[in-house]
């Protein structure tokens, strides 16, 4: 499994275009290589600053208890289309 880079913000938001270009290489590698990719990226960003939204994160870079609530959320919902497929009964 890999995971996305997550949008920052203030001084560190300035890199959107880097974090989106290393996303989609992140996410070409996973495909790649047959593994899950988790979208960190979309469910954190506030699409009108184009930054982390400001509950998600205490200084622009390190998320806050709300940001990993999102970003487990994103995990478990990989992990758990993993476990039904591996271990649904076969048709």
């Amino acid at each position: 499994m890999l995971i996305s880079l997550t949008p920052m913000g203030g001084n560190w938001g300035r890199n959107i275009e880097i974090a989106a270009f290393n996303n989609v290489k992140i996410k070409s590698l996973a495909y790649k290589y047959g593994l899950e990719f988790v979208d960190a990226y979309t469910p954190l960003l506030d699409m009108e600053t184009n930054e982390i939204y400001a509950e998600y994160t205490s200084d622009g870079s390190h998320l806050t208890h709300e940001g990993y609530l999102v970003l487990t959320g994103e995990i478990k919902q990989v992990v758990e289309e993993l476990l039904l497929k591996r271990y649904s009964p076969s048709e």
